[in-house]
């Protein structure tokens, strides 16, 4: 008699007292091991073909495994059940639970979110259960016993080191020498002799290291008819939420960063490599990180604080097709395996989606594909003051950028500020060929000349800057600084950097925001750093400046499209 059956033997005799008419929660006890590692083995082995399995430690070094719970009508009639058609042991018991402490098994009641308990559980389960130094067989059994294997085996084994990073060649069930040298890579990082064979155990344990994540991640393949495509998805993690052309969208379960993008979409070459880049726009995919571009295929890896992002797709019968996974950084084990998983799945068929899906999602500026685009951290005005792509602007603050745009397509370097770091000027990484550059003259502004200011008055929201009409209302700030000019004009703090020109059309200033004494200034009171400032500053720097009178006074017109040709957007990106 086993001693499981001893306890329900005990169990029956003190029914009528201990059970009956009791409301408390219930479990169907199946096992008892002395082995952590066995019990959440055979709770997985259970949970298979029951629902609602569970292993608890209880105590003494003891592990159970348990269905449940359930009120006590519901749990007798399983405990009955079950053992009546043979699933589980005969010595199958009714337990309160009492001494259940800590649930080591299923990991996904862990796992809804990727929280530091998540990986504990994680590591608990590796620790418990480690290969021993000394093989279970030697080279020549391990051979044997790998002959025994069929083809879909074979291809089982090559998925299990795929997902784990060590294999990274075809699905095909041969072992030759991308498959061996894989192998022995692995055993070389779970500390065993490096033969390049598995042995029996070894080829147990890699299958139960992807078992292991693949239960805490709850991976499902999802075949979707909509998008063609079929492939794993970590269902414990992410959820279908809605179509957004080309993408199918997966959120989180939780209120982690975790998600999937399945990218599908009709097209040829060139809407391949536009995708390409318009995918770059987007805040899941941070600048960081590798880039491949080929004729029919990309790849894009970012990563910044907080989370690691890859995106695929490959273009094949007119059908651009791939994904997107987006993960929170610190959880690389099993964010490899996923990878790897769903790229070893990945399945075309027929069928794209439509691009009237989603026809009635919010559409918005600053949305793509339903997803937000990349936002610089702040956006101002400024003007070329040279044809080879020297520009001048406000210098708040951009020594705090990561990097720095003028046109969202240009990289800029900071060359030079004044010694107030009030003005900076910058170069473009590359020689542009701007419309206009700004004239420059050595005429003084009078109080009360009309003039013209250009700045892109709404954050770049509109494609080319506004143009706002003024006057010179003092040759000094408020507190007596002679370095301003002081406006009536009515600007924007992103209008800040950009030029005030004069009915010549020559330079009168630099807008900027200045601070008197912590007051709100009117709103129809703006600032000027006045054009001799901006000419000691290139001077300074070595861009030599030469001028001369003023002409006459232009047109409006012309006035007005030579302030919007040589005004243009600058952006301040923090990329971490």
């Amino acid at each position: 008699m086993s001693g499981q059956f001893f306890i329900f033997m005990v169990w029956l005799i003190s029914l009528p007292t201990l059970l009956i008419g009791q409301e408390s929660d219930f479990w169907v006890q199946v096992e008892a091991h002395p082995n952590q590692t066995e019990a959440i083995d055979e709770a997985r082995i259970y949970s298979s073909s029951i629902s609602e399995v569970n292993a608890y430690d209880i105590g003494a070094g003891w592990f159970a495994v348990s269905i449940g719970p359930f009120k006590e009508t519901e749990a007798q009639a399983r405990l009955f059940e079950l053992r009546s058609t043979g699933i589980i042991p005969p010595d199958s018991f009714l337990s309160r639970g009492s001494n259940y402490q800590d649930k080591i098994w299923p990991v996904a009641a862990l796992a809804t979110s990727n929280t530091p308990q998540t990986q504990r559980q994680l590591a608990i389960e590796t620790e418990a259960r480690q290969l021993p130094p000394e093989p279970d067989e030697t080279l020549g059994e391990a051979r044997q016993s790998e002959s025994n294997l069929n083809r879909e085996e074979k291809k089982q084994l090559q998925i299990a080191l795929k997902s784990a990073g060590y294999y990274t060649s075809a699905i095909d069930g041969d072992f030759g020498p991308g498959t061996r040298a894989a192998m022995g890579a692995w055993q070389n990082d779970a500390g065993v002799p490096s033969t390049g064979v598995l042995t029996t155990d070894q080829r147990e344990f890699l299958h139960w290291q992807y078992n292991r994540v693949i239960d805490s991640l709850g991976i499902e393949n999802f075949e979707d008819t909509n998008t063609g495509v079929a492939l794993n998805l970590p269902l414990r993690m992410v959820k279908f939420s809605k179509y957004e052309p080309p993408l199918a969208h997966f959120s989180s379960t939780s209120e982690g960063p975790h998600a999937v993008y399945v990218i599908s979409q009709e097209g040829d070459r060139k809407s391949l490599h536009a995708l390409y880049k318009a995918l770059q726009t987007l805040k899941i995919l941070p600048k960081s990180g590798d880039r491949t571009l080929k004729m029919d295929r990309f790849e894009i890896t970012g990563k910044n604080g907080e989370t690691v992002s890859y995106a695929q797709a490959t273009l094949r019968n007119k059908t651009i097709k791939g994904f997107i996974l987006v993960w929170p950084v610190g959880d690389e084990d099993r964010r490899n395996w996923l990878l790897a998983n769903m790229q070893t799945s990945f399945t075309r068929f027929d069928g794209v989606l439509s691009a009237d899906r989603g026809a009635d999602a919010l559409q918005k500026i600053d949305l793509l594909f339903g997803l937000e685009i990349k936002k610089p951290a702040f956006v101002r005005s400024g003007f070329f003051v040279s044809s080879s792509g020297h520009f001048m602007t406000d210098a708040r603050a951009l020594s705090t950028c990561s990097r720095i745009t003028i046109e969202n397509r240009f990289e800029a370097s900071i060359v030079k500020t004044d010694d107030e770091e009030r003005i900076a000027l910058l170069k473009t990484a590359e020689k542009i060929a701007p419309k206009e550059i700004v004239e420059l003259s050595s005429n003084v502004d009078g109080l009360g000349d009309i003039v013209l200011g250009a700045g892109f008055s709404f954050g770049g929201r509109l494609a080319a800057p506004s143009l706002i009409s003024g006057r010179v209302e003092e040759l000094q700030s408020l507190t007596g600084n002679t370095n301003f000019l002081r406006l009536a004009m009515t600007t924007r703090d992103s209008d800040t950097g950009g030029p005030v020109l004069n009915r010549k059309g020559t330079l009168s200033g630099i807008l900027v925001n200045i601070d008197e004494d912590g007051r709100k200034l009117p709103d129809n009171v703006s600032y000027a750093i006045k054009a001799e400032k901006v000419i000691k500053l290139m001077n300074d720097a070595g861009r030599y400046v030469t001028y001369g009178n003023a002409p006459k006074t232009i047109n409006e017109v012309i006035l007005a499209q030579n302030a919007r040709d040589i005004t243009a957007l600058v952006s301040c990106w923090k990329d971490y």
